[in-house]
């Protein structure tokens, strides 16, 4: 399984700033300790939206609120 990780966006970088040197060592620190552990496998990033599938729900999970 794969899976996608994500962060918040804030100002600084929905203005198209570079990541902050904070930032960096701590995803840096993140993917080492997956790639120790053997949970982290791969980090090719993402493809090209173009060639995925979108998927739009008309409503929640069921069970969950929306």
């Amino acid at each position: 399984m794969r899976f996608i990780v994500m962060h918040k966006l804030d100002k600084h970088s929905e203005a198209g700033l570079p990541p902050t040197k904070e930032l960096m060592v701590a995803v840096g620190k993140l993917i080492a300790e997956g790639a120790a552990s053997g949970v982290f496998l791969s980090g090719e990033g993402l493809q090209p939206s173009s060639t995925r599938t979108r998927l739009n729900f008309s409503s929640g999970p069921s069970g969950s609120p929306r």
